[in-house]
């Protein structure tokens, strides 16, 4: 644009036309907003599997008696209580990677190299696949597979089935949870033998449960006390440990858990787990496998097959048709 009374021209904002001299001004930077966290994932136990289908045994003893045995009496063989076999089949979670060895040679914004960039990626994308499995409520139970159809593990919700609370007080209606129904569920698990240390929750599940410590016990934040750091001038809001009847239990919020704001819908979960009881086994790791090339690209994947060990499904329980 030229500047009125003289010859020299100079491009900018609102200078109208084609900058053909200057260069563009591109941050070399890439920037992903799509979560990936996985703490479910991340914090359990890591095991190793040998089978597509993985087995494990579990024991329980006998009922609590109260009763003396009699002085000199004949023995007679108590009925030993039947160990039972469990199982879970393992999934294949696989990202596919081509890019043309043009791209390769070229210099991407933000990315030193494309190929790489794009395995990176697939880490993340199936770590999380994992995480959505491990709480799908739809889709819970194991499939053995066929040609043309896919082995699928058992999630969580086909292995606690038991010390299940509800959130309100009608089973065919989704409400948000109580401190109730929280400590019903903990109350559940700890008479029936586990020890929970760890609770699961949504996004919104979460703000709930912040709700929740006060001396009224009620869930409304207007009626709580709240703890103010003098130094720092803020309120404290947030919790992330709650001190139960039963234990410290740690709050870990994770993206992946069903979450509703529908009365009629009845996925919304809040999850109780007790981590020595609940892990992965693997039968072959994560990792990036090289595909020969075909043609003129760069070819791999990123694998992983494993399966979800609950050893014992009564050590954890839930609350289940939660609203937020």
């Amino acid at each position: 644009m030229a500047i009125a009374g003289r010859s020299t021209y100079y491009w900018g904002p609102g200078a109208g036309g084609t900058a053909i001299v200057t260069r563009e001004d591109l941050s070399d930077m890439v920037t992903i907003i799509t979560p990936w966290q996985t703490p479910f994932y991340n914090a359990s136990p890591k095991t190793k599997a040998t089978s597509t289908l993985h087995e494990w045994v579990t024991d329980t003893m006998d009922a609590t008696s109260t009763a003396g045995a009699f002085e000199g009496d004949t023995f007679t063989s108590a009925t030993l209580v039947q160990r039972v076999r469990r199982q879970n089949y393992t999934q294949i979670f696989r990202k596919d990677v081509e890019i043309t060895n043009t791209m390769q040679e070229m210099d991407p914004v933000g990315v030193p190299n494309e190929y790489n960039w794009q395995i990176q990626k697939a880490l993340k994308e199936i770590a999380k696949n994992i995480e959505a499995r491990a709480f799908d409520i739809a889709n819970s139970a194991s499939a053995a597979g066929a040609t043309n159809t896919a082995r699928v593990f058992q999630s969580l919700e086909g292995f606690i089935t038991a010390n299940t609370a509800d959130a309100g007080q009608n089973a065919a209606t989704s409400t948000p949870i109580t401190e109730t129904a929280f400590n019903n569920a903990l109350e559940l698990i700890y008479t029936a033998g586990g020890n929970p240390e760890t609770c699961y929750v949504s996004p919104g599940v979460k703000r709930d449960i912040s709700a929740f410590a006060g001396p009224t016990g009620a869930a409304n934040i207007t009626t709580n006390v709240r703890n103010i750091d003098a130094s720092a001038k803020k309120l404290v809001q947030a919790v992330d440990v709650y001190d139960s009847d039963y234990g410290l239990i740690q709050i870990v919020m994770s993206r992946w858990i069903p979450q509703t704001t529908s009365t009629t819908i009845l996925t919304g979960r809040v999850w109780f787990i007790e981590r020595s009881k609940v892990r992965f086994s693997i039968l072959r790791p994560m990792r990036h496998y090289p595909i020969a090339s075909v043609g003129d690209s760069t070819r791999g994947m990123v694998l992983t097959e494993l399966t979800l060990e609950v050893l014992a499904g009564d050590s954890c329980g839930s609350v289940r048709r939660v609203q937020t």
